[in-house]
């Protein structure tokens, strides 16, 4: 065991450093807001963050799943992230700190089980390493850790974590129960991990037909799918008695409503997003905001979706969503940190515009290099990489036309690893070519 520590010292330094680099930029920048008046911890409850936060103070308080006492209950955010709070509020004594220092430990805990996953593809020690400090100083990720927006650093912990699992021999039946069990559980913390359930059940099923018949590898992804259903089904139910819907979230048909048509509108009829959405949701300008994205008027929002999108072109607004996916692959996290913190340590505009551009080229490397990936591999290495292909793909396609970076740090991870699988098989296959053959 010893041994086995000892392999992990540097990589187990550099996550310690990590965490403490993040913890060290949130005292500089609450330090920075104190300094110009300006209150971090309101300005946090202000946010998407206060939201989550106020969720788990009313778990931890025993009101039930509710903002604020005496509301309807909370449908259109997931359990997953508030109750996650609401564990970290009660091991602490409600502390608010608490919550970004575990946020911090986080980012440590998926820059090492990145690095186990490159281990595991047989890239090098340093290849493994720079990903390590790649994913750990990634600006989506100190963006979510020192802000503490939703729980995308809890979800991309669960997708890694599950992704490792699919990867790690042997694919015995409890490996593959626990497999199922965390996706469940990231699920409940973003519901867009429901659509890569099918991913993960079908590369299950083929990575367990490498030593498997047919009958035991179905019965693996029988039982993977199982195990999600029974975390994810309870909370479905829970939305079918309290609001009559049988469904995770009431999310789907209020970002379709008020962002995605919008943004397609005002693109194609070159109007602002404002106006846009004042004519989308013009059936519904006496409904409050804040009963506007229930299961109350998830059903009037769908149709009203539905007729603009009737009118407008569903073709046309299919292209106009794929090309926004480019958002997601050029997105500078960097760009958004800058705009971000800027309240706190000085105008946006002071800050260098290099990183942005130099972000973007990266990224767009990375990206480029990470979809051919599966083209170098084989046998068990190719499934798992047409795994982090997909489930990349997939991420892209979801969250557009938003495509904000902070959405493509859950399959950072992926994208590194595949990229760095890439440069390392592409540099031997060159080596390879080049080698000098020696005549007779």
């Amino acid at each position: 065991m010893y041994s086995t520590l000892a392999s992990y010292r540097v990589p187990l330094v550099l996550c310690v450093l990590i965490a403490l680099s993040h913890m060290a930029l949130l005292a500089l920048l609450v330090h920075t807001y104190r300094v110009n008046g300006v209150d971090f911890k309101e300005r946090i409850y202000s946010q998407d963050s206060g939201q989550y936060i106020r969720l788990g103070e009313s778990l931890l308080a025993g009101n039930g799943f509710v903002r604020y006492a005496g509301e309807e209950p909370e449908t259109f955010r997931t359990p997953g992230y508030p109750a996650f709070l609401a564990f970290v509020l009660a091991l602490t004594g409600k502390s608010f700190w608490a919550i970004f220092f575990v946020q911090a430990l986080l980012a440590a805990a998926i820059s090492f089980l990145s690095y186990l996953i490159a281990r595991s593809c047989e890239l090098s020690n340093r290849s493994a390493r720079s990903i390590l400090i790649f994913v750990g100083l990634s600006p989506s990720m100190i963006l979510i850790t020192v802000t503490g927006m939703g729980g995308d650093v809890l979800f991309t912990l669960l997708l890694t974590l599950a992704t490792f699992l699919v990867l790690s021999k042997p694919i015995s039946i409890g490996r593959t129960l626990c497999t199922g069990a965390i996706l469940g559980m990231a699920v409940l913390v973003r519901p867009i991990g429901l659509y890569m359930i099918p991913l993960f059940g079908i590369a299950l099923t083929m990575r367990s037909l490498e030593t498997e018949k047919l009958r035991s590898a179905v019965v693996r992804g029988v039982v993977f799918l199982c195990a999600a259903v029974l975390l994810i089904a309870p909370w479905m139910i829970r939305n079918y008695v309290v609001a009559g819907h049988f469904a995770l979230s009431s999310v789907p048909a209020f970002n379709m409503a008020y962002y995605n048509l919008p943004f397609f509108l005002a693109e194609k009829h070159g109007t602002s997003v404002d106006r846009a959405r004042m004519a989308v949701l013009l059936p519904f300008e006496s409904v409050p905001y804040e009963q506007l994205y229930t299961f109350a008027y998830a059903d009037q929002l769908a149709d009203r979706a539905s007729d603009v999108l009737n009118r407008e072109g569903v073709i046309s607004y299919a292209t106009f969503h794929l090309k926004k996916t480019i958002s997601f692959v050029v997105g500078s996290g960097y760009n958004v940190l800058r705009s971000i913190l800027s309240d706190g340590i000085g105008a946006a505009s002071s800050w260098p515009m290099w990183p942005i551009t130099l972000e973007r080229l990266v990224w767009i490397a990375l990206f480029a290099s990470a979809c051919v990936s599966p083209f170098f591999a084989r046998g068990h290495m190719r499934i798992f990489l047409l795994l982090c292909v997909t489930v990349i793909a997939l991420n892209a396609v979801l969250t557009s036309p938003l495509g904000q970076p902070r959405y493509r740090l859950p399959v950072e991870p992926l994208i590194c690893i595949a990229a760095a699988y890439t440069f390392t098989h592409a540099i031997r296959l060159r080596s390879f070519i080049q080698k000098p053959v020696i005549a007779d």
